[in-house]
């Protein structure tokens, strides 16, 4: 860096420094968000019995951590509509009390009690009333097939067990919980209608549909296998043993004859795989209860051999049944059922709420900080000047995301000198600065992002008798991004933005500015 001193001063050293350190910081935290990507590689598999110590301890630890995210999410959302309900309470009191009082009685009795059931452990669980969860369904076949007497892996093994049924057990209670959602606002709705407050409960309503999203982008989060949990199942799928006990000991096996799991269908099943008409009724009458027509339904899906007909069934399941959706009911129907997804009841999370059609739900509100954090890097070359010669900024940001519209985040950038032309080329520091933007969703693949930034300009010899000059740039830019798909999650982005600030800049700089890079 030049050390030419006039007005503006020369860049201090110590200043220098604490930039080159937020680049540093930047590019850590760009690295260790994709080093968690990365696995151990999965030991082999080929006896019976011989678990990989590396697959039980991360089974132990994804079921763990998706527990105390579920029970902390649902005692949060339980106070928090409590809440909701205490605030309808007390603006109903003041057009009826004895409305309130009846409407209100038990309220929050029963939150209290749901509270309580959430500290109760996993007891016994029945394999037909489970909610279903292909990843978990796989999971836990896996480690009953790989359970033997070992006493290097014994106690791994139970422990991996031990906290598989414990996420089983919480998945269980959150679908009681939404089901409870469900029917208390099915009855607020239709008691506070009376009294025109409808538009009060709306608040509840949004609540109620971001804990459904919130315990779905849990689920969605744990179906994603990491690496040695999909090479360990690739690795056990290949055993024909493995693939016989999972037909008959999965979930899925126990509520339809996969096949290979040498169970006769009575009369014949249409679609290989299947159960009659008569069992499928008796399992999903007992699992669901009584469903009008569905008998007829099931003897279409099971009898007519149309794969368009499960999506009947799908569909009548959906109007009838309080299931929370309809996502994966055919996703474990095909095949082995050995995959890590698919499953009978989803979450229904997606979208906006029938009972409010104008709701735009958002996206970003159900993920993590670190999930909502976006990382970027761009490059913005400039031509070289009388003054100045050709130069190549580099930027590195971090971006966070409010809503699946808008984007905020700050950054650092290092401004490098190539020298005058290609017959004079030199490498030198040229400067670096901070940088502030926002992104906002325009149409499609196109934003609006907008910008301030500060950059650190060095003066050379023959701009020395200019007291007007300022080594600080400041730049408020506008314009328009162009965001592409680059990877499987990387993103490309091409910018066009506007200086206002240019001509205060000595000497005056371009007008536009043109950025191309990356974000993931």
């Amino acid at each position: 860096m030049m050390n030419a001193c006039v007005k503006g001063g020369s860049f201090p050293s110590s200043m220098l420094k604490r930039v080159v350190a937020c680049l540093g910081l930047l590019v850590f935290f760009c690295h260790i968000s994709s080093y968690g990507q990365s696995s151990t590689p999965t030991e082999s598999i080929s006896p019976r019995g011989s678990a990989p110590t590396a697959y039980l301890d991360a089974v132990d630890r994804k079921t763990h951590r998706i527990d105390e995210d579920l029970d902390k999410t649902t005692r949060q959302y339980l106070q928090r509509l409590a809440r909701e309900e205490d605030k309808l309470n007390k603006q109903l009191q003041k057009k009826d009390s004895a409305a309130a009082r009846r409407i209100f009685a038990g309220s929050q009795a029963g939150y209290q009690q749901l509270q309580q059931s959430l500290q109760q452990r996993t007891g016994q669980l029945d394999k037909l009333r489970n909610v279903y969860s292909g990843h978990l369904d796989s999971m836990k076949t896996a480690l009953s097939f790989l359970q033997q007497p070992n006493q290097e892996l014994s106690a791994k093994v139970k422990d991996a067990v031990a906290g598989v049924d414990q996420l089983q057990g919480r998945l269980n209670q959150a679908e009681e919980v939404k089901k409870f959602l469900a029917q208390r606002q099915a009855y607020l709705q239709q008691q506070l209608q009376k009294f025109g407050m409808t538009a009060q409960l709306d608040q509840f309503k949004r609540t109620a549909y971001y804990y459904k999203a919130q315990v779905a982008e849990y689920k969605k989060t744990f179906e994603d296998p990491a690496k040695i949990e999909a090479k360990t199942m690739e690795a056990l799928s290949n055993l024909p043993a493995f693939r016989d006990f999972f037909a008959k000991n999965s979930q899925l096996g126990s509520l339809f004859r996969l096949p290979g799991s040498g169970t006769p269908t009575a009369g014949g099943a249409a679609i290989p795989g299947l159960p009659t008409a008569d069992d499928l009724n008796k399992e999903l009458t007992q699992r669901f209860g009584s469903v009008p027509d569905l008998q007829q339904v099931a003897q279409q899906a099971t009898g007519g051999g149309d794969a368009s007909q499960l999506t009947q069934l799908k569909d009548k399941f959906s109007q009838t049944t309080d299931l929370g959706g309809t996502g994966g009911l055919t996703g474990g129907l095909g095949g082995s059922g050995t995959g890590s997804s698919g499953g009978i009841s989803g979450d229904g999370a997606g979208g906006s709420d029938k009972d409010m059609p104008n709701f735009k739900p958002n996206g970003q509100k159900t993920k993590k900080f670190g999930q909502r954090l976006e990382y970027g890097i761009n490059a913005q070359t400039t031509q070289s000047n009388s003054f100045f010669p050709a130069t190549t900024a580099f930027g590195l940001s971090v971006g966070y995301k409010l809503n699946d519209k808008s984007v905020v985040g700050i950054g650092a950038s290092y401004r490098m000198g190539w020298g005058r032309d290609i017959h004079h080329i030199a490498i030198s520091e040229q400067g670096a600065g901070f940088r502030s933007y926002l992104d906002w969703k325009l149409k499609g693949s196109f934003w609006v992002s907008g910008g301030a930034e500060l950059n650190y300009q060095p003066l050379v010899s023959t701009l020395s008798a200019l007291s007007s000059y300022n080594a600080w740039q400041k730049s408020a830019l506008l314009g328009l991004s162009k965001k592409y798909k680059a990877g499987r999650k990387l993103n490309g982005n091409v910018q066009l933005l506007y200086d206002f600030l240019y001509r205060q800049h000595v000497p005056a700089t371009q007008p536009w500015v043109f950025r191309v890079g990356y974000s993931f």
